[in-house]
């Protein structure tokens, strides 16, 4: 696991990142150039605009302030490979959403862009006015004062860093996407560019109009310039505060998906290798890599383009040790493959089992699914040992119901009172006249005692209520939960189908048969949880725009998910055809299998 973990931080992750930020880094000159032209815009004298930004291209000072955003840059882009994430991360509960936001990581990394922003807002404040004194400015012939329109757009520099960091995980910008269809890097990164801009403009935007308004409401204490409607109206000031920001969204997020774009790249892994000391590199040993997550998603992404553009790879897989005679290759293969299309399986009828139960609430539904599926932070993938667990024949179990004595013991210890038609005559009459008594007394010491009750019963119930508020789980949580690495498994039921499929003509050993009917079984139960699940009631709550898209993702990997449990099934029985009745599965699965064979389904 050591060499592995050599692999992925030296081969794979560390190479990429330090290209990506390099090319960063070369794309910032012909950035800054740009935002310099549009900067210095004259229509009125366009030769004068002309001669003087040349001559400011190749200025001193204009290669020192290169040097200081491309060092800022660099550290800004330091923080994608610590902070990015193949699996999204899932807050369970309202708790997890405040934690997440006053996390000391996430706190770093806001102060840090907010300093980064600072020093670039600064550096282009002296490209657009290279002989002003920056923050100082003469108010009278003896003092001094502190040029407020400069400090304007310079206290929007730093709340425009804080609002990219919040925005960095809030919109899950550091979530790492892979592309359907592999295209060449400059490709992803020219069609990226203007979408780039146009969102970094109405980013800048969207926090400008918010912060002109807290400014002029609470900023300007020391000068009434910027207090009056000439400062709304100002469009020097403003066209500046546009393009500081645009420029300093459009460089950080070009650097990210230029990180995205070098990361999600396919990563070739050899299927056998000749020496023992690269035994680590093979592609079956990475399948099973648990510690690092991208370098198992590459992995899987790898076995799926093989199985459809490689013949000699396959035939690698399909190959025997020698000596021995195993098939080692294609039986860790398989094996890594079906862990993962059984495990989803499962966690599909737990939650099914959990949500069809009569005895639980909403509030345990989701603890109990946690603790089923092993799941132990939130935006967690389901681990290796869940994993593990669900490749043997054993099924989870619902809890058995509660007898109705402990249920409703349960219920008197939460506060729950009975039905009123269950309390005896006497009980009901003494209730009764306590409260008559209590509205009709007229004593202090009564009044007094009453009220203070009250009060503190009041005051408890409102702590519990915002306690239970923010512990209490978020309905669509668990359902987002199920379907986070739903790529994983999409890749390797693609790349197991279409080894099988291939496997009819290419394997002259016959070492994919023995494995046909755990497969058609295991693809066959994935089938059948998805439509049981897609069956299930959605709950119905409200949710917030961010939630919706969360949500919408979910259900669109759900979706492809679905569609290629489908095509798998179809390309094996499009291959083997009426030879798939002699393979030996369960009474359900045959029956599930012949309305494929007759494309009922």
């Amino acid at each position: 696991m050591t060499r592995t973990h050599h692999l992925h931080m030296k081969e794979v992750i560390a190479w990429r990142s330090t290209a990506s930020i390099v090319w960063s880094a070369l794309l910032l000159p012909m950035l800054l150039s740009a935002c310099l032209v549009v900067i210095r815009i004259d229509l009125l004298h366009p030769y004068v605009w002309f001669i003087g930004c040349i001559n400011d291209f190749f200025s001193i000072s204009m290669v020192l302030i290169n040097f200081v955003i491309i060092f800022i840059t660099i550290c800004v882009a330091a923080f994608n490979p610590k902070f990015c994430t193949v699996s999204p991360i899932i807050p369970c509960n309202r708790l997890s959403i405040l934690w997440q936001t006053i996390n000391p990581y996430r706190l770093f990394h806001a102060t840090c862009h907010s300093l980064a922003a600072a020093v670039i807002t600064a550096c282009l404040i002296y490209l657009s006015e290279p002989n002003s004194d920056f923050l100082i400015t003469e108010c009278t012939e003896d003092n001094e004062c502190i040029d407020e329109k400069h400090l304007f757009i310079m206290l929007h520099g730093i709340v425009l860093g804080f609002c990219y960091s919040l925005q960095y995980f809030w919109n899950s910008e550091n979530y790492i996407t892979f592309p359907v269809i592999q295209k060449a890097k400059f490709l992803r990164v020219k069609g990226h560019i203007k979408r780039c801009v146009i969102n970094s403009v109405w980013k800048t935007w969207r926090i400008m109009k918010y912060f002109y308004v807290a400014y002029f409401v609470f900023g300007s204490w020391n000068s009434a310039s910027l207090k009056t409607l000439w400062f709304l109206v100002d469009f020097s000031l403003f066209w500046s505060v546009l393009l500081s920001g645009t420029f300093i969204f459009t460089s950080w997020l070009l650097a990210l998906h230029i990180f995205k774009v070098y990361n999600t790249e396919a990563f070739v892994f050899p299927v056998e290798t000749t020496f023992a000391e690269d035994e680590h590199k093979c592609l079956t040993r990475v399948l099973d890599h648990t510690n690092v997550a991208l370098v198992k998603y590459l992995g899987y992404l790898d076995l799926s383009i093989l199985s459809e553009h490689s013949v000699k790879r396959r035939k690698q897989i399909f190959s025997l040790s020698d000596p021995g005679g195993h098939p080692h290759s294609w039986d860790s293969v398989c094996k890594d493959c079906l862990m993962l299309i059984r495990s989803m399986a499962s966690n599909l009828d737990i939650y099914q089992d959990i949500l069809q139960s009569d005895m639980l609430s909403g509030d345990t539904t989701q603890d109990l699914f946690r603790q089923n599926v092993n799941i132990t932070s939130p935006g967690a993938s389901f681990n290796s040992s869940y994993a593990h667990k669900a490749m043997s024949p054993q099924r989870f179990e619902s809890p058995r119901p509660e007898p109705q004595t402990e249920v409703v013991k349960r219920l008197n210890f939460k506060g729950y009172t009975p039905d009123p038609r269950q309390q005896s005559l006497n009980d009901r009459v003494q209730s009764t006249t306590f409260t008559s008594n209590s509205t009709l007394s007229r004593n202090g010491a009564d009044k007094t005692m009453v009220s203070s009750g009250r009060s503190r019963t009041s005051f408890g119930d409102r702590i519990d209520k915002m306690l239970s508020y923010f512990r209490s789980p978020l309905p669509v949580a668990v359902r987002r939960q199920l379907f986070a690495d739903a790529q994983l498994h999409i890749w390797a039921l693609t790349g197991l189908s279409r080894l099988v499929a291939a496997s009819y003509s290419e394997d002259d050993f016959g070492v994919v048969q023995r494995s046909l009917p755990d497969i058609l079984s295991s693809m066959l139960e994935l089938h059948t949880a998805l439509d049981k699940y897609c069956k299930l009631p959605v709950p119905s709550t409200q949710m917030s725009k961010q939630t919706k898209s969360s949500v919408h993702q979910g259900e669109q990997m759900k979706n492809a998910l679905r569609e290629t449990v489908k095509s798998a099934i179809y390309r094996i029985v499009t291959t083997f055809g009426p030879s798939l009745k002699y393979v030996k599965v369960s009474s359900d699965n045959e029956r599930q299998l012949s309305q494929f064979m007759q494309g009922k389904v």
